[in-house]
């Protein structure tokens, strides 16, 4: 459609973006994050163990939607979400990260987390895996501090 050769397909006469327009990034991100994780396992990977997790994760930046993130080899984390600043400490038990955390003021508690890596993307499932996701990406190989992209965070 189109008023006075303006498209607005989508849009509704006030203005407003019709629900379906609104929620499209939303689903679209969704969808990527659930195609991501039913990957062959020959392009991604849940991490199952600590080594791969050290060789994978620990002392890289990972970023995501106003976020920074670093698994540090002492068992620390550190970084920034949202302005606040993120700190705690984490071990690995069984097939999952464990940690204990704050950000800013908040006590984030405990909670154990599952690992998958698809490429330089790490998907992170709260709850052992089958809680909230949300996503991060490792810096390109060769790049400096500060060059990586940043990758929206969903449902965080």
């Amino acid at each position: 459609r189109s008023f006075d050769g303006v498209a607005t397909e989508g849009v509704n006469m006030t203005g407003r973006y019709s629900l379906a327009a609104r929620l499209l990034p939303w689903i679209m991100a969704v969808g990527f994050v659930c195609t991501a994780l039913a990957a062959p396992a020959a392009e991604g990977k849940r991490l199952t163990t600590e080594t791969e997790f050290r060789e994978l994760v620990v002392d890289q930046q990972l970023t995501g939607d106003r976020m920074i993130l670093w698994y540090t080899g002492d068992g620390r984390m550190t970084g920034s979400s949202r302005g606040k600043r993120i700190e705690g400490q984490w071990r690995w038990v069984g097939a999952n990260l464990c940690r204990t955390a704050t950000l800013g003021d908040e006590d984030l508690g405990y909670d154990c987390l599952a690992f998958f890596v698809i490429n330089d993307l790490v998907v992170v499932v709260r709850g052992e895996g089958s809680g909230r996701a949300f996503a991060l990406r490792l810096p390109y190989k060769g790049s400096q501090p500060g060059d990586s992209e940043e990758f929206a965070c969903v449902s965080c």
